[in-house]
């Protein structure tokens, strides 16, 4: 046994890198949930009333912006049925929004430049993100 064996045995091989904790997934802080299914868009309220407005009889999208910025509850997405008429509204940032936006985004001429205007604008505006093509 020579000088190097002895040192092999004082010296602890190192201990193995825990892994990285795992990101944490936040959820965003509102009882608004939004969504879209393959025959309509949706909002659950906070009081857990459910509205909804077919696909087929959506007329319009927009954002209706206020002055105070892009924080929460003061920025509304509108939802126009076949009337014309606001079938519903809820606040930007709900809940399932990412998804809701991927599918709504797929209609014919969304207009995505007017999302970014509308998430970016401190102005009282409204911005229309999708119209049905007159006929």
């Amino acid at each position: 046994m020579g000088f190097f064996d002895w040192f092999k045995r004082r010296v602890q091989p190192p201990a193995e890198a825990a892994p990285p904790p795992a990101p944490e997934v936040l959820e965003p802080d509102t009882p608004w949930r939004v969504g879209c299914g393959d025959d309509d868009v949706w909002m659950i309220d906070p009081e857990g009333v459910r509205r909804s407005v077919a696909l087929a009889d959506l007329f319009a999208i927009a954002i209706e912006a206020s002055d105070t910025g892009t924080a929460g509850l003061d920025v509304w997405w509108l939802f126009y049925g076949e009337d014309e008429d606001l079938a519903f509204s809820a606040p930007l940032g709900a809940a399932g929004q990412a998804a809701m936006v991927a599918r709504l985004s797929t209609l014919p001429g969304f207009r995505h430049d007017r999302l970014a205007e509308a998430t970016e604008s401190s102005d009282v505006d409204t911005f229309v993100l999708w119209q049905r093509p007159f006929d």
